[in-house]
């Protein structure tokens, strides 16, 4: 595997355009197979048996666990702050009010605050750290689609790794236009998507890949039950796809402009797709559905 000091240097030398067009172009590539076999499936079956989640949860290993330690969480937010910094370019230096939604603990939100900007954060959990507030810095409990602050408060608002859990999204792409300013920045990087490999959010109890698209809902309960493990958070996720997501953003096209776009493929676990592909036509007719699991898009406020 390649290790983080060879990841830099092509991040360093490689721009990022670059790189996205490479990646995708090999992983379609990949995919032409799964993609001729999804096209003549039938719909049926739709489901796996019971018997196959305990096969398929046999033969997959659980993913490498991610630390939560506070060095870990530091150097992550410090790499999450980097890119945003870079996606805005120039526009970094006039951007100094920012918005987190879906702060989680807070780091991210430090990270920038040690860059000199003011920044705040809102998650409807209470799970950042309260000695974290001072005059540069501030937190609330807040839903991401009732935002209490004024109209175009921030020059940028950002959402990480949520916007795939809001319940309404379109509420919640209402209300970040709403607070940044005429000019400002509206950032999103998220996923699993519902219909992605791990879109079911739950690799740490069931490891099957595509597990919500071959078994039903009650076969994975009883999975969960009988192997004593933490059933997935259904009600956590709005279950919307890349389409769902790409009819959400041209909706707004004369609210905001896009800057930069991309959708990341995955084609891991296709071999899921070739060997099943009626329970997986029979949850969507288009393949990238299930092969994009995670969307990165800048847009400017008009």
């Amino acid at each position: 595997m390649m290790n983080e000091r060879t990841r830099e240097l092509i991040k360093a030398f490689i721009p990022k355009f670059f790189r996205y067009h490479i990646k995708n172009f090999y992983r379609h590539c990949i995919s032409i197979k799964a993609r001729k076999a999804f096209s003549r499936s039938a719909l049926t079956p739709e489901w796996l048996s019971e018997e196959m989640i305990d096969i398929l949860h046999n033969k997959y290993p659980y993913p490498p666990l991610i630390s939560y330690q506070p060095e870990d969480l530091k150097r992550s937010a410090e790499r999450r702050v980097r890119n945003i910094f870079h996606l805005l370019g120039a526009h970094a230096e006039t951007c100094h009010r920012y918005l987190e939604i879906g702060c989680s603990e807070g780091t991210v939100c430090n990270t920038i605050r040690l860059r000199g900007k003011f920044a705040a954060g809102i998650d409807l959990r209470f799970g950042f750290k309260k000695n974290l507030n001072d005059h540069n810095h501030s937190f609330a409990q807040m839903d991401a689609a009732r935002l209490g602050f004024a109209d175009g408060r921030f020059d940028c608002v950002f959402s990480l790794a949520s916007f795939e859990h809001f319940r309404d999204p379109k509420a919640v792409m209402d209300e970040a236009i709403r607070v940044v300013r005429k000019g400002g920045f509206i950032y999103f990087h998220f996923g699993p998507l519902y219909h992605s490999p791990y879109g079911l959010h739950a690799y740490r109890s069931i490891t099957v890949p595509y597990c919500q698209c071959l078994f039903d809902k009650e076969t994975i309960m009883n999975f969960s039950r009988r192997m004593n493990i933490k059933p997935p958070d259904y009600e956590s996720l709005n279950q919307w796809t890349l389409q769902d997501f790409r009819q959400l953003w041209s909706a707004y096209e004369s609210k905001v402009r896009r800057i930069r776009y991309y959708e990341y493929l995955n084609t891991d676990h296709i071999d899921l797709i070739n060997r099943y592909p009626s329970c997986f036509k029979s949850k969507t007719d288009f393949f990238d559905n299930l092969v994009v699991p995670e969307i990165e898009i800048l847009l400017q406020r008009a």
